[in-house]
């Protein structure tokens, strides 16, 4: 009887681990994109306008079509962007879930690119009308994440 306890605790043990699945966060889907930055915003001429403030890249999910992009503008606007590349992401007519500037409609992004330790990307704040309601650059370099020596 003693065997028979002993032979199912083992079973059981081995059992539970056989089932856990460990995930490496460095090795999830979009990881070359997911980052913590330290940004400033710039003009459409690159003149340098507010910063700097800290932006922070990382996957919706483990799937590998998006990406959240979280305190755009330095005012906790958050959104989604579509996977480009492992090195770009875009959206058109993307929503801030927090709704942080009422209003501000849709936001665009474009001409996102993450080149070793350093992200550049354009936003358009679009109003209900249509009417820009600011357009700006937000470039700067990696703090924590993928490519970063600092984590």
């Amino acid at each position: 009887m003693k065997k028979t306890i002993y032979f199912l605790g083992i079973l059981i043990v081995f059992g539970l681990f056989a089932c856990e699945k460990e995930i490496d966060p460095g090795l999830a889907p979009n990881s070359s994109l997911a980052g913590h930055w330290t940004v400033k915003e710039y003009d459409l001429e690159m003149n340098e306008l507010y910063g700097p403030s800290h932006l922070y890249t990382y996957n919706t999910s483990f799937g590998t079509d998006s990406i959240w992009i979280d305190n755009i503008y330095d005012a906790g606007i958050k959104m989604k962007a579509n996977v480009v590349s492992a090195t770009s992401f875009s959206r058109t007519g993307g929503r801030d879930i927090n709704n942080v500037i009422g209003d501000v409609a849709t936001i665009n992004i474009s001409e996102a690119s993450i080149a070793g330790d350093s992200i550049i990307f354009r936003v358009t704040m679009l109003m209900a009308d249509g009417s820009i309601y600011d357009e700006y650059y937000e470039a700067g370099h990696l703090t924590t994440g993928a490519g970063s020596d600092t984590h």
